[in-house]
């Protein structure tokens, strides 16, 4: 007797289960990938630049003392043209041996020399004084910096505007979504997924940092007379960018099949 019992609830447990196949495949739910990218572009409100006082000699304890003396009449030179403390910094100091290169030490038998050795002092600028640009370089390489490692423009604030880009980024996704959704006769729904790379931000830089550093006389901190006037340096923009990956829940537009 218990047989029929069992073959029953297995042939119902059966039924139900097909319908519910049945129910979930018309209800099947499409998945539609998109990416959304955008790029604003906003004018900088302020300015870094990255220079080095390098010295090169015989004796550390020498060179050492000549290159802080060069920093401090360089950092005071920048005070006087308006510049606080806070808008410099030193950001790196090294002092390191050079070592005499395989022609200058042809016996390999004999350890390697020193022949000298090199400091240098980085000192990193950060203004919102745009104005001060042109006058910031020409103090600096009159002054003895005798390398400028670069010259960005930047934004004091850049979250808002990276939140800016995301939304944009977005927008743009869910435009290419409903496009693809209007060709292919379904609706989109729920967003079942969605991922972000960090908000890239492209400072635009100016060539003078390389243009002076080319043109560096010697290293000695005495500077071509092309580079020891104050340039004319134009304001630059900064630029945005910001990418989406979104993945869209999608349904069978039933307007459409009814047509």
């Amino acid at each position: 007797m218990k047989k029929p019992v069992l073959f029953t609830v297995l042939f119902l447990f059966l039924l139900v289960n097909a319908a519910y196949c049945r129910q979930d495949e018309k209800n099947k739910l499409t998945k539609i990938n998109v990416s959304g990218n955008s790029t604003i572009n906003v004018s900088a409100d302020q300015i870094k630049i990255s220079l080095s006082v390098i010295n090169t000699g015989k004796m550390p304890g020498k060179i050492i003392k000549e290159n802080a003396e060069k920093m401090n009449i360089l950092i005071k030179a920048l005070n006087d043209i308006g510049l606080t403390g806070k808008e410099i910094k030193t950001s790196d100091y090294n002092l390191s041996p050079n070592w005499a290169s395989k022609s200058e030490n042809p016996d390999k038998n004999r350890a390697s020399k020193i022949i000298d050795y090199t400091v240098s002092n980085t000192l990193s600028i950060k203004t919102k004084k745009l104005e001060l640009t042109g006058t910031i370089i020409e103090t600096v390489v009159n002054k003895g910096a005798n390398k400028i490692e670069f010259i960005s423009y930047d934004l004091s604030k850049p979250e808002k505007y990276k939140t800016e880009a995301i939304r944009q980024a977005i927008a743009n996704a869910k435009i290419y979504a409903i496009a693809i959704a209007e060709s292919t006769e379904v609706r989109i729904g729920k967003i079942e997924s969605i991922n972000m790379s960090e908000p890239y931000l492209y400072s635009a830089s100016n060539n003078y940092a390389e243009k002076m550093n080319s043109l560096m006389a010697d290293g000695s901190g005495s500077v071509n007379s092309e580079l020891s006037k104050a340039p004319e340096i134009v304001k630059g923009n900064v630029s945005i960018s910001a990418s989406v990956s979104i993945t869209y829940l999608a349904q069978p537009d039933k307007e459409s099949n009814r047509d």
